[in-house]
C-alpha cells in the first residue's frame, strides 16, 4: 500500500508540472510557440532553480569558506547539475530510459560544458575585472542554451522514444483521413438512383398490360 502510494506520488508531481508548463508554453505567442518546444519552457523554470542553488553555493564557498574562485564554482555547478539532471530527468523530460546511460550521457554534457563556459569563460571574465557573480551569471547563459540543446537531443533522447514517436505520427496520418472521407461516401451513396423494387417493377408491368 506504501509502496503503491509512493509511485503514484513522484507521477502525479511529473503530470501537474507537465500540465504547468504546457499551459506557460501555451501562451507565447504563435511564431516562438512553433520555434520553443514546451520542454524548453521546463528546463527554464527548472533552470532558474538550480541556478539559485549554484549562486548560494558559491557565494558560501567564496564570501564565508574562502574557497578559490574555481574550486568555489565547481562546489556549486556539481550540485546544481546534479539536481538539473534529476528535475528533469523526472519532472521535465520524463525520460524512460536506462539511467546508466543517460547519466554518462549526460556527465560527458556536463564536462563539456564546464571546460567551456565554466572555468573558461567564467574565469577569465573573473579574472579582467568582472564581479564574481557578473561572470557566473554571463557564462550561465551561454550554458543554458548548450545544456538544454545537449539534454533534448543527446541526453534524454532513446531510440525507443524516436520509434515511438515515428510510429504514432504514421498511425495518425492513416486514422486522420477517415472521418474526413465519410462525408464524401454517404454523399456518394444518395447520389447513386435507387432502383425499384421487384414488387413494383411487377404491379407497374402488370397495369400497363391492362390498359
Amino acid at each position: 500500500m506504501n509502496t503503491a502510494n509512493g509511485g503514484t506520488q513522484p507521477r502525479k508531481a511529473a503530470r501537474r508540472f507537465a500540465l504547468v508548463r504546457d499551459r506557460v508554453h501555451g501562451l507565447l505567442p504563435g511564431s516562438l510557440r512553433a520555434l520553443i518546444p514546451p520542454t524548453a519552457a521546463g528546463f527554464a523554470a527548472l533552470s532558474l532553480f538550480t541556478y539559485s542553488i549554484d549562486l548560494l553555493v558559491l557565494s558560501l564557498g567564496f564570501d564565508v569558506l574562502g574557497l578559490p574562485y574555481p574550486v568555489a564554482v565547481t562546489v556549486g555547478y556539481a550540485v546544481a547539475f546534479a539536481l538539473s539532471f534529476l528535475l528533469n530527468r523526472w519532472l521535465n523530460f520524463q525520460a524512460r530510459g536506462h539511467v546508466g546511460r543517460q547519466t554518462g550521457r549526460y556527465v560527458l554534457t556536463v564536462l563539456a560544458n564546464y571546460g567551456l563556459f565554466i572555468l573558461l569563460l567564467a574565469t577569465v571574465l573573473e579574472a579582467v575585472g568582472m564581479h564574481y557573480l557578473l561572470a557566473r551569471m554571463l557564462a550561465g547563459a551561454c550554458e543554458a542554451v548548450f545544456m538544454y540543446s545537449m539534454m533534448r537531443l543527446f541526453v534524454f533522447r532513446t531510440r525507443r522514444a524516436i520509434r515511438t514517436g515515428r510510429r504514432s505520427r504514421v498511425g495518425a496520418g492513416r486514422s486522420a483521413p477517415g472521418p474526413h472521407l465519410r462525408p464524401s461516401l454517404q454523399a456518394a451513396r444518395a447520389a447513386v438512383p435507387r432502383s425499384r423494387p421487384p414488387r413494383d417493377i411487377a404491379r407497374g408491368g402488370s397495369g400497363a398490360t391492362a390498359s
